[in-house]
């Protein structure tokens, strides 16, 4: 079984979205595919920023609520999805939630291809597919692409940023991203696929150009997935960050990569050779089953004697032991600040 330390860590961007009262009693409608409003008729608009657009209420507030087949979000009706997402797959969306104290409330929110599959839903011209937002748009969002540093979402081309300490679980959870990770989100492929790429290239699926998908656990084809930094001898990660390529074994029992390129994730701190950069700590977890892990921890200037990062012998640390979440599964993912908003250009 393919895994990757470090790819189920939580994600750090949420949005409350104010709940709405009122219930719409109109009955659920089939998805609609769309080129302009006069499409759609029946008082609904072109939303051009998913692949082969979607006809959708275009707005929502107190007064004007969604139908029961759509949820709202900033003032846009989305299609309403379930947890396992396949209200999503026939409009190439991902289902996200919006609101993390409710996990009903849950959208398909476009996840275009810049290079869709023959047959495959196209962006509407003149719009394009922005990879690292996952919509339609009429010009490509711009900013530190995946894999760079951050502290919030707007840092990031994306939107979105695994930031150093979260507030999930608990109030100064250190994630091991050290500096903070720049991510986008795309469509999970098969496992087929990677089983036919062993020894080849981590698949991309729909990921912004030098970024790939990695396997995990109980996450479904076509359900959202990071976009992690590809990485090889040529194109090293950062400090705080290794090039993982999977492990299988051989015939004789032994570990080998799984394949030729990788993904750059956090060091496991407690392995040698994966140091934490300089005024870090190692501190180790144990994960359900067992296995230990470590992740580097920004350590306070009183504590390791120096400022932060002025001393050569810092990553070699003493590890600190603390106690592990009770569980790395990830909450519901948050859409990216204007993911299903209108581009404007619909009509």
């Amino acid at each position: 079984m393919l895994s990757a330390c470090g790819a189920s860590l939580p994600l750090d961007e949420r949005r409350d979205i104010p709940p709405v009262d009122a219930v719409d009693d109109r009955p659920v409608s089939p998805l609609r595919g769309c080129a302009s409003d006069f499409e759609c008729g029946g008082g609904l608009a072109c939303n051009r920023s998913y692949p082969g657009g979607l006809c959708v209420q275009a707005t929502c507030d107190s007064t004007h609520v969604c139908p029961r087949a759509a949820v709202c979000h900033m003032g846009a009706c989305v299609p309403r999805c379930t947890l396992d997402g396949l209200e999503c797959l026939p409009i190439h969306a991902l289902c996200l939630g919006i609101d993390p104290t409710d996990v009903t409330q849950r959208g398909c929110f476009p996840s275009c291809d810049a290079m869709p599959a023959p047959g495959g839903l196209r962006c509407l011209a003149p719009l394009q597919c922005d990879s690292y937002r996952g919509s339609c748009a009429s010009a490509p969002s711009t900013g530190p692409e995946n894999g760079a540093a951050c502290a919030v979402g707007m840092d990031c081309r994306s939107g979105r940023c695994l930031a150093e300490v979260v507030d999930r679980p608990t109030p100064g959870t250190v994630t091991g991203f050290v500096d903070g990770y720049c991510y986008s989100l795309a469509r999970q492929v098969s496992a087929q696929e990677y089983n036919g790429r062993i020894g080849g290239q981590l698949p991309q699926s729909n990921c912004p150009a030098g970024s790939v998908v990695l396997p995990e656990r109980d996450t479904l084809e076509g359900a959202p997935t990071p976009c992690w930094r590809a990485c090889d001898d040529m194109t090293p990660c950062r400090t705080g960050y290794s090039c993982d390529h999977l492990q299988i074994t051989d015939a004789m029992g032994r570990p080998m990569p799984a394949f030729a390129n990788g993904a750059c994730l956090p060091v496991d701190c407690t392995m040698a050779g994966m140091e934490c950069p300089a005024g870090f700590s190692c501190q180790t977890r144990v994960l359900d089953g067992g296995r230990s892990v470590g992740t580097c921890a920004r350590r306070a200037a009183a504590d390791a004697g120096v400022p932060d990062g002025s001393s050569s012998d810092a990553a070699t640390s003493d590890i600190v032991t603390v106690d592990a979440p009770a569980a790395d599964a990830r909450p519901a993912d948050a859409p990216a600040s204007d993911a299903g908003a209108f581009d404007g250009t619909s009509g």
